[in-house]
């Protein structure tokens, strides 16, 4: 499956189990106006609103990552924002790619990148994590981590 589908998969996810748009906003905390945008590609996935659905649907990370080929890495349990920031950044610096070049090779804006290296993280888009993680060849690292800050924001939060 393609990363492109992944408002297809989460439709199918939903419809799977029978539950309505409704339904699935209310097991996922989320708004049934951000399910429907999210299923019919009209809003972006943030790791946030991800973390939330998956976890709704009983859809592991490692069974999302099987699903759509992405390399998979163990999230680690001490991952925060700032610290996935600072290996974005530190990444970068180890392998001597500019702001600009790595923002051509993730499609990402260099400014917007910047700001990622500094921790301004709370709103990151899947998308634009995979891409990150795919252009500093990471091999799953980062997107780990930022599932993985993401799965310890909630898990304290209950």
């Amino acid at each position: 499956m393609k990363i492109d589908d992944l408002h297809l998969y989460l439709l199918d996810h939903r419809k799977q189990r029978g539950w309505t748009i409704l339904q699935m906003a209310e097991k996922a905390r989320l708004s049934n106006c951000a399910i429907s945008r999210i299923e019919t590609s009209k809003a972006k996935i943030t790791m946030r609103s991800l973390y939330l659905i998956l976890n709704a649907c009983g859809i592991t990370y490692q069974e999302l990552c099987t699903d759509f080929n992405i390399p998979y890495s163990a999230p680690p349990s001490y991952a925060r924002w700032h610290e996935t920031g600072v290996y974005i950044h530190l990444s970068r610096k180890q392998k001597g790619i500019s702001l600009r070049k790595l923002g051509k090779l993730s499609e990402i804006s260099h400014p917007s990148i910047a700001k990622l290296e500094r921790g301004f993280m709370e709103r990151i888009l899947f998308r634009d994590l995979l891409a990150l993680d795919t252009a500093l060849d990471l091999h799953g690292g980062l997107l780990a981590m930022g599932w993985g800050t993401v799965e310890k924001e909630f898990n304290n939060e209950e």
